[in-house]
């Protein structure tokens, strides 16, 4: 059983083997540095921050209720807010 075993596994390793191999002789050129020529300096934006938040308001799908409150939306679920 080990000389199958050992048989079988050198096989697969020797197929692998020859697999890379093969795939590996497609690429016969190698980048080097002057094949890749000068980078040009990229230059980076400047990035601006607010200097605070937006002003929170009433959007145009919000409602108000009588204490100054948004309403929650409306849902077609049968679950609500006072519901547990």
């Amino acid at each position: 059983m080990k000389l199958l075993f050992r048989i079988v596994f050198s096989a697969a390793l020797a197929a692998i083997s020859a697999f890379l191999f093969a795939c590996g002789q497609d690429s016969k050129r190698v980048l080097t540095i002057s094949s890749i020529g000068t980078q040009q300096a990229v230059e980076q934006p400047t990035v601006t921050w607010p200097e605070g938040l937006p002003e929170d308001r009433l959007q145009p799908w919000e409602e108000l209720d009588v204490d100054g409150n948004v309403t929650p939306p409306r849902s077609a679920s049968n679950l609500n807010f006072d519901s547990i």
